[in-house]
């Protein structure tokens, strides 16, 4: 019960900062990107999962200098280093993230970050692949070198844990390492 309360507080939370990064005065502060992704998995999973390439679609909003808020999809197919042991096969990451920008980005365009995740993992069972986590991690635009630029490309590293509060009670949490470089395009 407690699972499920904490999980429509979350849903909600995603919806309302749909609707905030998608709302009409705020629409041409848009930003859509796209890019590679690398994962490396720590923890229990370090010996057993292989390093992988995936992918991010990403939509974030630039209406505040400081703050930018979006959303992230990820795609991490997941590779098992030997046959015999339990390993997650790929992960989908949806996720509703806010960069803190130190200064503004078109002076120094670093920032830290945080998401809160709804995670969907596969593995070689058949227990739920649901999942809520959350990633930490900091990043650095470049190109971006005032606020009406066309494009712009995006790195940044962050240390995911997408089912550290929601899981199968006896699945055990996957964090991993997770760079990303996309570049970015205004709406």
């Amino acid at each position: 019960m407690r699972v499920a309360t904490s999980f429509r507080k979350l849903t909600i939370a995603a919806m309302l900062m749909m609707l905030f990064t998608l709302s009409p005065d705020a629409f041409g502060q848009l930003v859509i990107g796209a890019g590679p992704t690398y994962a490396m998995p720590q923890g229990k999973f370090l010996d057993v999962n292989k390093n992988s390439i995936g992918g991010t679609l990403a939509l974030h909003t630039r209406r505040f200098c400081h703050w930018w808020f979006g959303l992230r999809i990820d795609y991490t197919p997941f590779k098992a280093k030997d046959t015999l042991s339990l390993f997650y096969a790929d992960a989908v990451l949806f996720s509703g993230e806010a960069r803190y920008f130190f200064s503004p980005p078109t002076e120094l365009p670093i920032y830290l970050q945080a998401d809160i995740t709804m995670s969907g993992i596969n593995g070689r069972d058949s227990l739920s692949p649901s999942g809520l986590g959350v990633a930490f991690g900091a990043g650095a635009l470049l190109f971006y070198d005032k606020d009406c630029c066309d494009w712009f490309i995006d790195i940044n590293a962050r240390y995911q844990t997408p089912n550290r509060f929601l899981r199968s009670e006896i699945r055990p949490e996957l964090p991993f390492l997770h760079f990303n470089a996309s570049i970015y395009f205004k709406l």
